[in-house]
């Protein structure tokens, strides 16, 4: 082959089947995707399964033609797909670490702490016991035994926050209480299973756990952290709080400095020997820390990257692996059982150690249990760089759909038992014209409002529901806001109602201004109350026809009227 033809070995056939396979897999996984939506399950299960169907478990075993046809086995055709997918993975890397806001997290981190800790140490002291007795058959290098099994029982520790997240949307809990520890908790998993993860693969691709070598890779990795934690972190929050004051087309240009953040962190991740994919999931976690990102901006990158790249990357994993001719039953059943009933007894041994309430112990738990995208990412990555074999690739990825999709339903059987059907009786007070125009002005106001009519010290009140706020919005989208705050020895719930004419920016996904604002304060002994009157007012707030009343109120006695009827409130308004 001559310079010439090796310079055009990209021809328009290749870029023709690049299209039609694009085409097929995206458009097959959103449409498959749509269905599991309205099934509450999660859309990696989908895309996973177009690969399945195009791959040669399926469309290969009975229609090889049609399979060669449509995926050949050219190794330029194959690394086209091959790039667009790992891009893809990437990025799932960079939006998972931005959605994690560490910051915030950490300023409330005492009972999370407890809980992420007790849920990586337990799960791989479970595995690790199991994994030992592992036969010698499902190992590629038996004599290296013990990093095979330090890696699939850090796998077993990694609970994929996507999975919990979504599942805590659709039942209505991500903005509570509840959802504030879980989400708090496996973000700290996440960066600490993470950091294991990653020195484990280092070890794993030098060959040995040399103590010298992954003491290297503990020390660089650390200063990696470090640096990107204290100098980086104020150049991208400055970078990205210019970018959201200043610019016109604030989201791309953020999505452009993030990504460079990105590509920097994955080149110096991989130069010190641990994963480019760390790299990216370190980018996101400094850019979510930055202040001027908004909650709009997140959900907007979150959405480009799993609308395009990441049903790519799963699909693709389906085309490659026969997934019938490496299934293994006594595989399956066993990282099922490690991963669902290891990580739920760290889980709630670390509920219970951190004193949380009874009533969250079981639904934090369980949220603690989905393997998801993450555990097929890292199981992805050991069988490129020859970790494992694919009958073991094939169980990780079984393992971790089976946890996914028993985690909707589990929960819904959890929250019915913790709040028994019904409402309960509620003292009310609707404020109807909120005069601040800043987010907390405005909860000052209604925190005033409840210390008077709950006779309740105004600073108690402000101070709680203040640090809820900043740990995460309650801001639900839809001109909806629901702050509240837990205090000790509160005689009764207390809803506060708060109207605003213009809105109030209170950092909602959808970047629409709150004009209905209700303050709930509740007794800390008694999250279940809480969650009670969330759920009841979300059934209000969600009807178009009674949002609209609300708002369009002409009176606080016309407001308090509308919520009687769904809510029993009595009226407190002089």
């Amino acid at each position: 082959m001559t310079d010439e033809q090796a310079f055009h070995v990209l021809d328009e056939t290749h870029i023709l089947l690049f299209l039609v396979q694009f085409l097929l897999l995206l458009g097959c996984a959103k449409l498959l995707g749509l269905l599991f939506e309205r099934l509450k399950q999660p859309t990696v299960t989908a895309d996973i399964l177009v690969g399945i169907v195009f791959g040669p478990t399926i469309l290969g075993r009975f229609a090889p033609a049609v399979q060669r046809a449509l995926f050949p086995g050219d190794p330029f055709q194959i690394s086209m797909l091959d790039t667009v997918a790992w891009i893809g993975i990437l990025f799932l890397l960079l939006v998972t670490g931005l959605e994690v806001n560490f910051a915030s997290v950490w300023k409330h981190k005492g009972k999370a702490l407890w809980i992420s800790f007790s849920d990586i140490i337990i799960p791989i002291i479970i595995s690790a016991g199991v994994l030992a007795f592992l036969p010698s058959r499902y190992m590629i290098e038996p004599q290296r035994r013990l990093l095979f099994v330090l890696f699939i029982s850090t796998i077993m520790t990694i609970s994929a926050m996507p999975v919990s997240i979504r599942v805590m949307q659709d039942l209505k809990l991500l903005r509570t209480d509840l959802g504030f520890l879980t989400i708090s908790a496996l973000s700290i998993n996440d960066v600490i299973g993470w950091v294991i993860f990653t020195i484990i693969l280092g070890a794993f691709a030098h060959g040995r756990p040399d103590f010298l070598f992954v003491s290297g890779i503990i020390f660089f990795t650390a200063l990696f952290i470090l640096l990107a934690a204290t100098v980086v972190n104020r150049v991208v929050a400055g970078a990205l709080g210019f970018i959201e004051r200043r610019a016109t087309d604030a989201v791309g240009y953020s999505l452009t400095a993030i990504s460079l953040v990105g590509f920097m962190f994955g080149a110096i991740a991989q130069r010190i020997g641990i994963h480019a994919l760390f790299g990216f999931f370190l980018a996101g976690l400094i850019a979510g820390e930055a202040g001027g990102l908004t909650e709009k901006t997140r959900s907007i990158i979150s959405q480009m990257v799993y609308a395009v790249f990441v049903p790519i990357f799963f699909a693709n994993i389906g085309l490659k692996i026969d997934i019938a001719a490496n299934f293994d039953l006594f595989l399956v059943l066993l990282f099922t059982a490690l991963g669902i009933g290891a990580r739920f007894i760290g889980a709630y041994i670390g509920v219970v150690l951190a004193g949380a309430p009874g009533v969250q112990r079981w639904p934090v738990a369980a949220l603690h249990t989905p393997g998801g995208e993450m555990h097929i990412v890292i199981g992805t990555l050991a069988l490129e760089l020859q970790l494992i074999n694919q009958t073991v690739f094939v169980a990780i990825i079984i393992a971790a759909v089976l946890s996914s999709i028993t985690l909707g339903p589990w929960l819904s059987l959890i929250i019915k038992r913790i709040t028994p059907a019904g409402t309960i009786r509620i003292p009310a007070v609707a404020t109807l014209d909120i005069a601040a125009g800043e987010k907390y002005d405005a909860l000052a106001q209604l925190c005033r409002r409840a210390s008077v009519q709950g006779n309740i010290v105004y600073e108690h009140v402000f101070r709680a529901a203040r640090n809820r706020e900043e740990g995460m919005s309650t801001g639900l989208g839809g001109a909806i806001a629901i702050p509240h705050a837990r205090l000790p020895q509160i005689p009764r719930p207390l809803i506060i109602f708060g109207r605003s004419g213009h809105g109030i920016d209170w950092n909602s996904p959808d970047g629409i201004p709150a004009k209905l604002i209700f303050l709930i304060i509740t007794d800390e002994q008694e999250p279940q109350i809480q969650l009670r009157i969330y759920s009841q007012l979300l059934r209000i707030v969600e009807r178009e026809e009674e949002k609209r009343a609300l708002i369009e109120a002409s009176d606080s006695s016309k407001a308090v009227e509308i919520l009687n009827d769904y809510l029993r409130v009595d009226s407190l308004n002089p």
